[in-house]
């Protein structure tokens, strides 16, 4: 399989930032932390991404190489996860969480445009995403299996000690010797796409409002630590066949901007449905309705940005990666704020309301 490696890297790191953040929120909670103070811990994760994704994959473009940021991420990632497990108040639990983001942006975005140097780059794209989610899928059951914080840290650390292994073997991008010499211009980038950018801005923005306190929000209708691992590992399990389809629609018919519109407006009946629910169980067909929302909208927000912009990749789909981040920041306060005034029922309300209105700028694209 051509890129296995790169589907290999992504797997074991998406397992290891799956285990290690699925039960923050709870940590938070033993510790003494308030809700807003969880929101701030979920920022600071963000905030790591946020820097991180448009510069690593804007200095990929630039220089022309896809390899040495890929393994200076997992390498940085291996080091992040240690210090979880020093976690003890919140200062350590900030630092921890920013290094994390700090460490994991610097590859993620260098791996898209790695396997998207090649013809039929759609494909390589929605397995390295369908890698990701069934990556969410075993860290979720993991950190649901695993009763105490410093095994759930330590399996994380091994996740990605494997994800640095395998980043050492694999070869440089045979584009590196005849790709367009270009600058880059990354404020053009962002003109080119402002619309996705928008959209999936308000999206996600609604969308970290909810998961900020989702575990608490779950736990809340009866779910326990199993249950709620479940239900995560049921979003990603059908994420892996949505992201498959979604590339498989999208090379075959080129309807990436009708994937992002579709995976905007299925976000927010989820987010309805949400405030809707009396009972965990009820959860379950909506966790089905979110896995094709994210698994159509992030495949089909990549292949509509490296459409666009052959020659900055990285740099395109590495700002869509701080747009998000930066939506978790700031939907992670609000969703501290409106937990702490209403209740974590309240955000999938106001999480639903948000999301209509990326639903709307989405018709631009």
């Amino acid at each position: 399989m051509k890129f296995k490696g790169a589907y290999g890297i992504y797997f074991c790191s998406k397992v290891g930032e799956e285990v290690a953040w699925i039960f923050i929120p709870l940590l938070g909670v033993e510790l003494g932390l308030s809700y807003l103070e969880i929101g701030v811990v979920m920022a600071a994760y963000q905030i790591g991404n946020a820097l991180s994704y448009s510069f690593f994959g804007w200095l990929s473009d630039t220089l022309n190489r896809r390899k040495p940021f890929i393994v200076l991420g997992c390498f940085l990632s291996t080091l992040a996860m240690y210090s979880h497990l020093l976690i003890s108040d919140l200062p350590s639990m900030l630092f921890a969480r920013t290094f994390a983001g700090l460490a994991l942006g610097a590859a993620i975005y260098p791996l898209v445009a790695y396997v998207s140097s090649s013809k039929g780059y759609e494909r390589f794209i929605s397995l390295l995403n369908a890698a990701g989610s069934a990556g969410w899928l075993v860290g979720s059951l993991i950190a649901g299996s695993l009763s105490e914080y410093e095994l759930i840290f330590k399996a994380a650390l091994i996740c990605f000690a494997a994800a640095l292994v395998l980043s050492l073997l694999i070869e440089e991008s045979t584009e590196i010797s005849v790709r367009d010499k270009a600058k880059v211009s990354f404020l053009e980038v962002v003109r080119r796409g402002k619309w996705l950018y928008t959209s999936y801005y308000l999206r996600h923005f609604a969308a970290s409002n909810i998961w900020a306190v989702f575990p608490i929000f779950l736990a809340n209708l009866g779910a326990n630590k199993f249950w709620i691992g479940i239900l995560y590992s049921l979003n990603c399990g059908v994420q892996v066949f949505s992201m498959n389809l979604a590339g498989y629609l999208a090379e075959r018919l080129k309807v990436e901007k009708l994937l992002v519109q579709a995976g905007i407006g299925l976000s927010t009946l989820v987010f309805t449905a949400y405030w809707l629910a009396t009972n965990y169980l009820q959860l379950i067909p909506i966790q089905v309705m979110l896995g094709f929302a994210w698994g159509f909208l992030y495949t089909g927000s990549l292949i509509y940005l490296v459409r666009r912009n052959p020659v900055e990749r990285a740099t395109a789909t590495g700002f869509l990666g701080s747009t998000i981040s930066i939506a978790s920041i700031t939907g992670s306060f609000l969703g501290g704020v409106i937990a702490e005034v209403l209740t974590p029922s309240g955000n999938a309300l106001v999480g639903a309301l948000i999301a209509m209105s990326a639903l709307l700028i989405s018709l631009k694209l």
